[in-house]
């Protein structure tokens, strides 16, 4: 019996995994409480990390709800925030000295580490980020590339500006933690250094230079071949790629305001004529792009007009790359949606940026995906992506604090007051309804695993097939 009423407001075609006879089918298993309260970091199939909300420590739980292994301490990049990956065998951690480490997921044991100073052959102190260039991150599959990157090695002191040459990036396997090549060699003469792994786990983008003009590279993750392309600023020195727009389009951070520059032909060889930036004011350019971790679209957004508080704060989508594309195309036209909601526990905030970090697209078969959402008359609204048009919604009036996509039962989970839901994720249909304890903070979803937050602590659920 459905509990949640559910209003269709179009036809809704039904995923290919629902069509395809070879797919597994999913259920969900028990639900289990941990007795305290985690939120969940990743998952694979059979196994879950944690963070322990109690003294902010990493454990690994088998889906039964055992703890099999502690993680080392892990390197915070901001509070509560860590550089984690996930493949299938691996558990892929940035701990507390810089180093990157593969862990299998069933016993802890490294099966790799990745030490920034041994790879450059310098200490390059802080001046280095770790990133995974996959379509689907944090997820990681046999086809993604683990890079080591420069983020500014001219503002910090460190031991590599006076070593001589070293790589602005350098790439790895993530199944064995092999090198797989290097990027254009960098040194303490060429001023401000950053480097930029693309949402399409394409391209590791790299520049650097002083004063207006900056070489810029684009190194192919798949082969290594990097090409270059020359940049001047137009406003005030200094460089950092803030946002990838498109192939093209990037939006370029140091001084104020930020700048805009379209390159459209890269050479084999470095120098060239400059490529003239614009101040990023005077172009219509998207404010961010992200993928889609379960599917592998990328989608951009803006929000306008600016006024984080206003109560006709809207979000405006486009740029839609579909899962088997390499081009990044934005498109001109966009949508506004429905006033954005006040964001839960802030007393003016409004925005969908918390419901954006996880995953909020749901492809479907001969259509364009849908983009869910809270809405600010219903708890949760699916709108069309081309088009904008609600397609199902939730009744209720109160809002929700967390949502996230299910790709395997094709499944929509999030919290409502004390209680945890499911919905079919093509027509809005309720699937499952959950009450735990006096109120549910929000729910979480990464691999096999669902994660609920609530006044108890954190329970979970794992799929079966």
């Amino acid at each position: 019996m459905c509990l949640l009423a559910t209003s269709a407001c179009a036809s809704n075609p039904q995923s290919s995994d629902s069509n395809n006879a070879e797919a597994p089918v999913y259920t969900w298993g028990d639900w289990v409480d941990l007795g305290f309260t985690a939120n969940l970091e990743l998952a694979n199939d059979s196994y879950a990390a944690f963070l322990n909300s109690d003294d902010m420590t990493h454990e690994v739980y088998d889906t039964s709800g055992n703890k099999v292994w502690d993680v080392p301490t892990l390197k915070p990049i901001t509070m509560s925030v860590y550089n984690t990956w996930a493949s299938d065998e691996l558990f892929i951690a940035e701990v507390e000295n810089g180093d990157l480490v593969g862990f299998n997921w069933a016993d802890g044991a490294e099966k790799w580490r990745l030490n920034p100073a041994e790879i450059l052959q310098c200490d390059p102190g802080d001046a280095t980020y770790w990133s995974v260039a996959s379509r689907t991150e944090p997820k990681v599959y046999d086809d993604s590339t683990i890079v080591l990157g420069i983020f500014d090695q001219n503002a910090l002191d460190n031991g590599c500006r006076s070593a001589g040459d070293y790589p602005s990036s350098v790439a790895f396997d993530p199944k064995t933690g092999e090198e797989k090549w290097r990027g254009p060699n960098v040194n303490g003469g060429s001023g401000t250094v950053t480097s930029f792994t693309s949402v399409t786990g394409k391209h590791q983008y790299a520049a650097w230079g002083t004063d207006m003009q900056y070489q810029m590279s684009r190194t192919e993750v798949g082969s290594g071949k990097t090409t270059y392309a020359m940049v001047e600023k137009a406003h005030a020195p200094g460089f950092s790629i803030a946002h990838e727009v498109s192939d093209t389009g990037f939006v370029i951070a140091g001084g104020e305001p930020n700048e805009f520059v379209e390159v459209h032909t890269w050479s084999d060889q470095p120098g060239g004529a400059p490529i003239k930036a614009h101040p990023a004011v005077d172009f219509p350019v998207p404010y961010d792009l992200r993928n889609s971790q379960s599917s592998g679209y990328i989608y951009g957004f803006n929000v306008g007009p600016q006024k984080p508080n206003g109560s006709d704060l809207k979000y405006h989508f486009f740029n839609l790359t579909k899962p088997d594309s390499d081009t990044i195309s934005p498109r001109s036209e966009s949508y506004p949606t429905p006033e954005a909601p006040a964001i839960p526990g802030s007393d003016d905030a409004k925005g969908y940026e918390p419901y954006l970090w996880n995953d909020p697209l749901v492809p479907r078969e001969g259509a364009s995906p849908l983009i869910v959402l809270p809405g600010t008359s219903s708890p949760l609204v699916a709108f069309d992506y081309e088009t904008g048009e609600p397609v199902w919604s939730v009744n209720g009036g109160d809002q929700i604090s967390s949502t996230t996509y299910v790709p395997q039962t094709d499944e929509v989970i999030f919290s409502l007051d004390d209680e945890a839901i499911a919905v079919d994720a093509q027509t809005g249909e309720e699937k499952l309804r959950e009450k735990f304890g006096d109120d549910v903070y929000g729910v979480d979803f990464f691999g096999g695993v669902m994660a609920v937050y609530h006044s108890d602590g954190t329970s979970i659920r794992a799929l079966k097939h």
